[in-house]
């Protein structure tokens, strides 16, 4: 009598299948959602090196357009020392303030020096130094954007304190270099709240540093306003208006990273909207001076 084989049961290959083409269909998933995430990055990116190019050809034009166009208006920068008074009526040596000019620029030739400063920054950032400015905001932390940017927002708010007739050279260094430690703190608090959130500390100094930056610009606006000592142009106080805005946008920013965090994408988005504020903020510088002191 023959015995006819059993057949197995080919439940269990079937399972098998199934399993193996979900994790075919789960690794692919994840596989194109990377893709994705690092097109985008990329497309994001690039835009961003597309637009520093922009910025620095349009800053170059700034520069020869304000030479060009605009008259030899002057600015002068005093250096105060305490000097002996002749005309006192007393035997007794009596010092008074007495000022030393440093130097008298034509306001054309600073703007073009500004301008012309970030025309370089912004190239060096679309080129030479793209790579590193990638690394840089890959990690939330855009170090090198920064400094260019405390260095230039630091030269055109000590110019708009000059045009509010801030003297002092040491107060205009002072200035420019409060902006600088502004960035400075605003660069540090990126860092502690990478992939974190709530560390303030360096927020709030920043926020005490920046004050101190536009103080004597406040000040002297205010004072002139109140006991009528002389009324600005109109080009001034729009001047102030634009810088303030663009540096407390910035502030604004820092305190939403510091505040809430902030991912990779997120960042880079931010980076784009900070580079069209600084843009904007230096368009507007041109074409308030241009209007003020055109030929």
């Amino acid at each position: 009598m023959a015995v006819t084989a059993k057949k197995k049961p080919a439940t269990k290959k079937v399972k098998q299948a199934k399993t193996t083409k979900k994790t075919v269909a789960k690794k692919a998933l994840v596989k194109t959602k990377v893709s994705s995430a690092s097109t985008n990055k990329n497309v994001v990116l690039d835009r961003i090196r597309k637009f520093n190019i922009f910025a620095a050809i349009s800053s170059a034009a700034f520069a020869v357009l304000s030479v060009v166009f605009m008259t030899r208006e002057t600015v002068v920068a005093n250096l105060p020392y305490a000097a002996k008074d002749e005309f006192a009526s007393t035997d007794a040596t009596v010092f008074g303030a007495a000022y030393k000019t440093l130097c008298e620029l034509e306001v054309r030739y600073l703007l073009a020096f500004i301008f012309g400063l970030s025309a370089i920054f912004s190239l060096l950032l679309a080129t030479k130094l793209r790579s590193r400015y990638n690394a840089q905001l890959a990690k939330s932390v855009s170090f090198l954007r920064w400094i260019f940017t405390a260095i230039s927002f630091g030269l055109i708010l000590a110019l708009t304190a000059k045009l509010t007739q801030v003297d002092n050279a040491v107060t205009l260094k002072t200035i420019s270099a409060l902006v600088l430690a502004t960035v400075i703190l605003w660069i540090i608090s990126e860092q502690q709240n990478r992939g974190t959130k709530g560390k303030m500390a360096h927020f709030y100094l920043s926020l005490l540093t920046l004050f101190l930056a536009i103080a004597p610009v406040a000040v002297s606006l205010i004072a002139s306003g109140m006991y009528g000592m002389e009324w600005f142009g109109w080009h001034v106080y729009l001047l102030v208006l634009a810088v303030v805005a663009g540096l407390g946008f910035m502030a604004y920013s820092q305190y939403k990273i510091a505040k809430s965090g902030i991912s990779a994408k997120e960042y880079l988005e931010l980076e784009g909207r900070n580079l069209s504020v600084e843009y904007l903020v230096k368009f507007s510088v041109f074409i308030i001076l241009l209007g003020a002191f055109l030929k």
